[in-house]
């Protein structure tokens, strides 16, 4: 996996990427429909092949632990399928994979259970996998934020993979969605400038970043706003720039915990950067062949990144 602490350029972090995209399974069909997913908080179980040093998902009939009752077991569909192919519980404590393997043991001694933050398990695992992890990971969230009805507190109960219902109430309640913008801005110079493609994006660094790295500007939609609205705002408020030609660029699930991440590309227009004080901790505009250490490819603000880099400013 990818230790973003102890990679300090770009260039690292693309050798590094490149590295474990190499390594990670290469199981893109997903066939089987018996995987299982439990989650820990941000962690996840996995299983590790010491002969293949390769990672998988646990699969079986039955969860590799006992599962509380009260639990609810999540049947996960890929994008675009309606056949299961996992299901998926989140559980409260974080148990040793020894005793796991005790209640369901492994087929052989070179089979170990492992508990792998969530992010990480990106690097470890099949895309496919992952992204049905992440599924999970918002339906586990979801689950353990509404097991109470909204408008007279009487636990509610199950009916729905997607749904839950009062029973005194009838009030019925799905999965919450929090959408939310992210934008890359750009600076392009002349065509008639020998260092053309050396245009320039503005990366800053947020206070919730874990790492001294640096990411796009990003913003929560508010009541009442269209979302080419917010990103208007959140750049202004957080940067007091003026952009155009804002595009379009791509939609991510984004399961920390529940959002449906919005991507744009804009041009800059007008005005000194100012960044707030209260969310952002610096930033400024690089050039396209100075760039720091910058999200990894999980996030759709690296796609917005490594399009434009691609594109080499023609968006």
């Amino acid at each position: 996996m990818i230790d973003i602490n102890n990679i300090h350029s770009f260039s690292e972090l693309v050798t590094a990427e490149t590295y474990l995209e190499n390594r990670r399974p290469k199981d893109e069909t997903v066939t089987a429909t018996d995987y299982l997913i439990v989650l820990c908080d941000e962690k996840i179980l996995i299983v590790y092949d010491k002969r293949t040093d390769t990672c998988v998902l646990p699969q079986g009939e039955k969860m590799p632990m006992e599962v509380d009752a009260s639990k609810m077991i999540h049947q996960i569909t890929l994008p675009g399928s309606t056949h299961p192919i996992a299901k998926a519980v989140g559980i409260d404590e974080l148990l040793s994979p020894d005793v796991i393997a005790k209640s369901i043991p492994l087929e052989d001694d070179a089979l170990t259970y492992k508990w792998v933050g969530f992010r990480e398990a990106y690097d470890m695992i099949a895309l496919p996998l992952h992204v049905a992890a992440a599924k999970a990971k918002q339906l586990i969230h979801w689950e353990k934020t509404h097991r109470y009805c909204g408008h007279c507190g009487t636990k509610v109960v199950q009916v729905l993979p997607n749904m839950v219902r009062c029973p005194n109430c009838g009030l019925e309640t799905f999965p919450r969605i929090s959408p939310a913008m992210i934008v890359l801005i750009y600076k392009k110079r002349p065509k008639d400038d020998p260092n053309y493609l050396h245009d320039k994006i503005l990366l800053v660094q947020a206070k919730t970043f874990r790492k001294d790295f640096k990411g796009l500007v990003a913003g929560y939609v508010e009541v009442g706003e269209t979302i080419e609205e917010t990103v208007h705002r959140e750049i202004k408020e957080e940067t007091n720039l003026s952009i155009k030609n804002l595009k379009y660029f791509a939609s991510q699930p984004w399961a920390y915990p529940s959002e449906l991440m919005i991507g744009f590309t804009a041009e800059y227009d007008s005005g000194n950067l100012i960044l707030q004080e209260e969310e952002l901790l610096n930033g400024k505009f690089y050039r396209l062949d100075e760039l720091p250490v910058v999200p990894k490819k999980i996030s759709l603000a690296r796609k917005l990144i490594d399009h434009y880099l691609t594109c080499k400013g023609e968006v």
